[in-house]
């Protein structure tokens, strides 16, 4: 056959995806070798379906949340440019289990949970830079108008 680790073209192979790269790998759990499509440098799966679909059956998709989801990357994740921590007990957790980072580290700078209507705001305008020093807690409605200075109707 082929040896571990050929890497080839999909047209060369015949699949449909004739430009994405494939490698001959082996299954972690019943070491029989397949095709694999190859994206930035590994494969992107480790067990063949057959495999995969006996753990996740077993574990009843428990095991496919946080660190146990094969797309797992730490719990760090970076939305609208602003980094995300993987919380899910966090009073201000969004639906995906993540809390802004910038929150984590103001209620760590006061010594408090932020209250319902408190919003942080970045100091230097820049969203990612969550240093305890750049950030001030704000009402809500106080935020809006700092942000919305000198923007009003026009007369």
């Amino acid at each position: 056959m082929f040896e571990i680790g050929t890497i080839k073209y999909g047209r060369e192979l015949g699949y449909a995806n004739e430009s994405d790269k494939y490698i001959w790998h082996i299954c972690i759990d019943c070491l029989q070798p397949r095709w694999i499509r190859f994206l930035k440098g590994r494969p992107i799966h480790i067990r063949c379906k057959k495999c995969f679909d006996k753990i996740s059956s077993k574990l009843s998709g428990v095991a496919l949340k946080g660190k146990f989801n094969p797309a797992w990357r730490g719990g760090v994740s970076r939305r609208n440019s602003y980094i995300y921590i993987y919380m899910p007990d966090h009073h201000r957790v969004t639906t995906q289990g993540y809390v802004r980072r910038s929150i984590l580290v103001l209620e760590q700078k006061l010594n408090r949970h932020l209250k319902y209507k408190e919003q942080v705001h970045h100091i230097n305008g820049i969203k990612d830079d969550d240093r305890p020093e750049n950030l001030m807690p704000l009402m809500i409605g106080d935020h809006t108008s700092l942000h919305h200075k000198g923007k009003g109707r026009r007369k």
